[in-house]
Protein backbone atom coordinates (compact mmCIF):
# COMPACT_ATOMS: atom_id res chain seq x y z
CA UNK A 1 0.00 0.00 0.00
CA UNK A 2 1.27 3.48 -0.77
CA UNK A 3 0.11 6.83 0.52
CA UNK A 4 0.62 10.32 -0.78
CA UNK A 5 0.85 13.23 1.62
CA UNK A 6 1.67 16.90 1.28
CA UNK A 7 -0.26 19.79 -0.33
CA UNK A 8 1.15 19.29 -3.84
CA UNK A 9 2.77 16.63 -5.95
CA UNK A 10 6.07 18.43 -5.37
CA UNK A 11 5.87 17.51 -1.69
CA UNK A 12 4.91 13.88 -2.03
CA UNK A 13 5.86 11.31 0.56
CA UNK A 14 5.31 7.67 -0.26
CA UNK A 15 4.33 5.44 2.63
CA UNK A 16 4.42 1.66 2.40
CA UNK A 17 2.39 -0.64 4.61
CA UNK A 18 3.90 -4.10 4.52
CA UNK A 19 3.54 -7.37 6.44
CA UNK A 20 6.04 -7.44 9.27
CA UNK A 21 5.42 -3.88 10.44
CA UNK A 22 4.56 -3.38 14.11
CA UNK A 23 1.99 -0.71 14.98
CA UNK A 24 2.37 1.12 18.29
CA UNK A 25 4.81 -1.56 19.48
CA UNK A 26 1.91 -3.97 19.82
CA UNK A 27 0.18 -5.03 16.61
CA UNK A 28 2.30 -6.91 14.06
CA UNK A 29 0.98 -7.16 10.49
CA UNK A 30 1.34 -10.68 9.09
CA UNK A 31 -0.66 -11.06 5.86
CA UNK A 32 -2.85 -8.86 3.69
CA UNK A 33 -6.17 -10.72 3.52
CA UNK A 34 -8.50 -8.18 1.99
CA UNK A 35 -8.55 -5.12 -0.24
CA UNK A 36 -11.59 -2.91 -0.68
CA UNK A 37 -12.72 0.57 -1.60
CA UNK A 38 -11.90 1.97 1.84
CA UNK A 39 -8.60 0.23 2.47
CA UNK A 40 -6.73 -2.97 3.23
CA UNK A 41 -7.31 -5.59 5.90
CA UNK A 42 -4.36 -7.47 7.35
CA UNK A 43 -4.27 -10.48 9.57
CA UNK A 44 -2.01 -9.55 12.46
CA UNK A 45 -0.95 -10.54 15.93
CA UNK A 46 -1.23 -8.89 19.33
CA UNK A 47 2.31 -9.09 20.68
CA UNK A 48 1.03 -8.82 24.26
CA UNK A 49 -1.43 -11.71 24.17
CA UNK A 50 -0.25 -13.53 21.01
CA UNK A 51 -3.87 -13.42 19.79
CA UNK A 52 -4.65 -13.21 16.06
CA UNK A 53 -6.26 -9.88 15.13
CA UNK A 54 -7.55 -8.08 12.05
CA UNK A 55 -6.07 -4.67 11.18
CA UNK A 56 -7.93 -2.38 8.81
CA UNK A 57 -5.78 0.40 7.30
CA UNK A 58 -7.43 3.28 5.45
CA UNK A 59 -6.55 3.47 1.75
CA UNK A 60 -3.99 6.20 0.99
CA UNK A 61 -6.21 7.99 -1.53
CA UNK A 62 -8.68 8.78 1.25
CA UNK A 63 -6.12 10.44 3.51
CA UNK A 64 -6.71 13.87 1.96
CA UNK A 65 -10.48 13.62 2.38
CA UNK A 66 -11.43 15.12 5.74
CA UNK A 67 -14.92 13.57 5.81
CA UNK A 68 -13.63 10.10 4.99
CA UNK A 69 -10.89 10.40 7.60
CA UNK A 70 -13.42 11.61 10.15
CA UNK A 71 -15.80 8.76 9.37
CA UNK A 72 -13.06 6.15 9.63
CA UNK A 73 -11.86 7.48 12.97
CA UNK A 74 -15.45 7.90 14.13
CA UNK A 75 -15.93 4.18 13.46
CA UNK A 76 -13.07 3.54 15.87
CA UNK A 77 -14.50 5.83 18.54
CA UNK A 78 -17.93 4.22 18.26
CA UNK A 79 -16.56 0.69 18.38
CA UNK A 80 -14.45 1.44 21.46
CA UNK A 81 -17.69 2.02 23.35
CA UNK A 82 -19.59 -1.00 22.04
CA UNK A 83 -19.45 -4.44 23.61
CA UNK A 84 -22.01 -6.93 22.35
CA UNK A 85 -21.62 -10.56 21.23
CA UNK A 86 -23.23 -9.80 17.86
CA UNK A 87 -21.12 -6.72 17.02
CA UNK A 88 -17.50 -6.94 15.92
CA UNK A 89 -15.20 -5.86 18.75
CA UNK A 90 -12.59 -3.13 18.41
CA UNK A 91 -9.29 -3.82 20.17
CA UNK A 92 -7.36 -0.67 19.35
CA UNK A 93 -6.82 2.15 16.86
CA UNK A 94 -4.24 4.72 15.88
CA UNK A 95 -2.19 5.95 12.94
CA UNK A 96 0.62 4.34 11.02
CA UNK A 97 2.46 7.46 9.91
CA UNK A 98 -0.32 9.28 7.98
CA UNK A 99 -2.61 6.26 7.72
CA UNK A 100 -5.35 5.68 10.30
CA UNK A 101 -5.95 2.06 11.30
CA UNK A 102 -8.26 0.07 13.53
CA UNK A 103 -7.58 -3.29 15.14
CA UNK A 104 -10.44 -5.75 15.50
CA UNK A 105 -10.98 -9.26 16.67
CA UNK A 106 -10.24 -11.81 13.94
CA UNK A 107 -13.21 -14.01 13.10
CA UNK A 108 -12.98 -17.33 11.28
CA UNK A 109 -15.94 -18.02 9.04
CA UNK A 110 -17.75 -16.48 6.08
CA UNK A 111 -19.91 -13.48 5.37
CA UNK A 112 -23.60 -14.18 4.90
CA UNK A 113 -23.07 -13.15 1.27
CA UNK A 114 -20.51 -15.92 0.82
CA UNK A 115 -22.78 -18.42 2.56
CA UNK A 116 -25.67 -17.50 0.27
CA UNK A 117 -23.42 -17.79 -2.78
CA UNK A 118 -22.33 -21.26 -1.68
CA UNK A 119 -25.93 -22.34 -1.10
CA UNK A 120 -27.41 -21.09 -4.34
CA UNK A 121 -28.80 -17.80 -3.08
CA UNK A 122 -31.14 -18.89 -0.31
CA UNK A 123 -31.22 -20.55 3.09
CA UNK A 124 -33.72 -22.98 4.64
CA UNK A 125 -36.38 -21.32 6.77
CA UNK A 126 -34.94 -22.69 10.02
CA UNK A 127 -31.48 -21.28 9.26
CA UNK A 128 -32.97 -17.93 8.28
CA UNK A 129 -34.94 -17.69 11.51
CA UNK A 130 -31.82 -18.65 13.50
CA UNK A 131 -29.96 -15.71 11.93
CA UNK A 132 -32.66 -13.13 12.56
CA UNK A 133 -32.51 -13.24 16.37
CA UNK A 134 -28.78 -12.40 16.82
CA UNK A 135 -28.89 -9.77 14.08
CA UNK A 136 -31.93 -8.18 15.71
CA UNK A 137 -30.21 -8.36 19.09
CA UNK A 138 -27.16 -6.51 17.78
CA UNK A 139 -29.27 -3.87 16.03
CA UNK A 140 -31.44 -3.40 19.12
CA UNK A 141 -28.28 -2.82 21.15
CA UNK A 142 -27.18 -0.14 18.68
CA UNK A 143 -30.60 1.48 18.79
CA UNK A 144 -30.60 1.53 22.60
CA UNK A 145 -27.32 3.42 22.35
CA UNK A 146 -28.79 5.95 19.91
CA UNK A 147 -27.13 4.43 16.82
CA UNK A 148 -28.48 3.24 13.46
CA UNK A 149 -26.34 0.98 11.24
CA UNK A 150 -27.82 1.98 7.84
CA UNK A 151 -26.05 -0.66 5.77
CA UNK A 152 -27.24 -4.05 6.94
CA UNK A 153 -26.73 -6.47 4.08
CA UNK A 154 -25.28 -9.98 3.63
CA UNK A 155 -21.74 -8.62 3.13
CA UNK A 156 -21.89 -6.99 6.57
CA UNK A 157 -23.11 -10.04 8.48
CA UNK A 158 -20.44 -12.55 9.44
CA UNK A 159 -21.01 -16.15 10.48
CA UNK A 160 -18.13 -17.66 12.41
CA UNK A 161 -17.12 -21.30 12.26
CA UNK A 162 -18.46 -21.61 15.84
CA UNK A 163 -21.89 -20.28 14.92
CA UNK A 164 -21.58 -16.71 16.15
CA UNK A 165 -23.41 -14.09 14.08
CA UNK A 166 -21.59 -10.74 13.98
CA UNK A 167 -22.49 -7.35 12.51
CA UNK A 168 -19.60 -5.69 10.68
CA UNK A 169 -18.75 -2.28 9.19
CA UNK A 170 -19.72 0.21 11.85
CA UNK A 171 -18.24 3.02 9.75
CA UNK A 172 -21.70 3.69 8.34
CA UNK A 173 -23.40 3.87 11.74
CA UNK A 174 -25.36 7.07 12.33
CA UNK A 175 -25.42 8.59 15.78
CA UNK A 176 -28.97 9.89 16.25
CA UNK A 177 -27.76 12.32 18.91
CA UNK A 178 -24.90 13.61 16.78
CA UNK A 179 -25.72 13.18 13.06
CA UNK A 180 -22.36 14.66 12.20
CA UNK A 181 -20.91 13.66 8.87
CA UNK A 182 -23.94 12.71 6.84
CA UNK A 183 -26.56 15.18 5.71
CA UNK A 184 -30.25 14.22 6.07
CA UNK A 185 -31.38 12.25 3.05
CA UNK A 186 -27.85 11.35 1.96
CA UNK A 187 -27.33 7.80 0.71
CA UNK A 188 -24.77 5.75 2.58
CA UNK A 189 -23.52 2.33 1.64
CA UNK A 190 -20.39 0.37 0.98
CA UNK A 191 -18.91 -1.13 -2.11
CA UNK A 192 -18.22 -4.80 -1.46
CA UNK A 193 -15.12 -4.59 0.65
CA UNK A 194 -13.51 -7.37 -1.21
CA UNK A 195 -13.08 -10.52 0.73
CA UNK A 196 -11.43 -9.56 3.87
CA UNK A 197 -10.44 -11.75 6.65
CA UNK A 198 -12.74 -14.46 5.42
CA UNK A 199 -12.55 -15.60 1.86
CA UNK A 200 -8.93 -16.35 2.21
CA UNK A 201 -9.90 -18.90 4.86
CA UNK A 202 -13.08 -19.48 2.89
CA UNK A 203 -13.88 -19.38 6.41
CA UNK A 204 -12.82 -16.17 7.70
CA UNK A 205 -13.59 -12.75 8.73
CA UNK A 206 -12.87 -10.40 10.39
CA UNK A 207 -14.89 -7.81 8.73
Amino acid sequence: MEAVSGPTADHTVVLHVMPGEVLDERWRLEDRVGQGAMGSVFRGRDLRSNAVVAVKVLAPEHCRKPKVLARFEREAELMVQLRHPNIVQLLGHGRLRALPYIVMEYLDGMTLSEVLEAKGGKLPVAETVALIKPIASGLAFLHRNGLVHRDIKPQNIFLTSKGRVTILDLGVVRDQHNPGLTKPGAMVGTRSEERRVGKECRSRWPP
